[in-house]
């Protein structure tokens, strides 16, 4: 690839860029080896991996992300403990259960006690993972767009009830996915609709000359019943998300039914 065609690619979404590559591979006869890009060898020894991973399983038990990789797959010790190279095949490690497939989404099975639902796929099966642009249109199609008209979606039926049914935390997610994902969680709802409390929070970083931006997208999400928990970027970037997730961690105990469902320990956490 010219340089040139880097620069022109470099402003790109990832779904997009994700789509042109698999275009790119599939015409010139190669297979993309996701598997070991995302999961380099040693993938699971990274400290800070490590140590934000810990830190999201002291908060919950249950997980819906949009990422492939297998950090959210098993329950880590802490660095220093014994090896993660279970992630890999070595020792044991209390692994989750791994909802990957649009008919592994029911509600029921992620309401067991240590769970993990990959919205788009796992590494663990390339050949299901969602990538490209068609790929998501089909994932997240309506009932009546569906191939055939027939049956319901079982990816927006498990949302829609998931976040009817649990207070659900957004960590890490872009503005692109919080498009499908706040989708959902207005569907059933019109827009200008006051909701009576915030139900869901969403944990952001903004650098300090974002303070207007931070505002604004705080009332747009209010709209939603969602809360903004901004924290900081300006002395360690996104690496205080680490800081901010610890933070949590030690705050909010680990229950069956989360206390992050609780507006006020939220609101404690973002305040002090």
């Amino acid at each position: 690839m010219s340089p040139l065609q880097r620069k022109q690619l470099a402003n790109q979404t990832p779904r997009l860029k994700l789509s042109l590559a698999e275009i790119t591979a599939r015409e010139s006869g190669i297979s993309i080896p996701y598997k070991s890009i995302l999961q380099p060898p040693g993938w699971s020894e990274n400290p800070e991996g490590r140590r934000i991973y810990t830190g999201l399983s002291s908060i919950a038990r249950q997980f819906v992300t949009t990422n492939y990789d297998e950090w959210l797959d098993v329950t880590l010790p802490q660095m220093g403990g014994p090896s993660a190279g279970a992630a890999n095949g070595g020792i044991s490690i209390p692994p989750r259960e791994r909802l990957y497939l649009p008919e592994h989404m029911d509600f029921a099975r992620f309401r067991q006690s240590n769970c993990v639902v990959h919205l788009h796929g796992s590494v663990t099966d390339t050949r299901n993972m969602v990538l490209t642009t068609s790929d998501y249109i089909r994932l997240y199609a309506s009932d009546r767009d569906r191939v055939g008209g027939r049956g319901e979606n079982p990816v927006l039926s498990f949302l829609t009830l998931l976040f009817e049914l649990r207070n659900v935390l957004f960590i890490g997610y872009g503005l692109e996915e919080l498009e499908i994902l706040e989708y959902v969680i207005l569907k059933s709802r019109t827009r200008g609709d006051q909701p009576k409390e915030m139900k869901h929070f969403i944990l952001q970083g903004f650098y300090s000359v974002e303070a207007e931006l931070c505002k604004a997208l705080s009332k747009y999400y209010s709209d939603w019943g969602i809360a903004l928990i901004p924290f900081s970027l300006d002395d360690a970037d996104w690496a205080q998300l680490t800081e901010v997730v610890d933070q949590i961690a030690s705050e909010v105990p680990t229950a069956q039914e989360p206390a992050l469902a609780m507006r006020a320990d939220m609101q404690r956490l973002l305040h002090g």
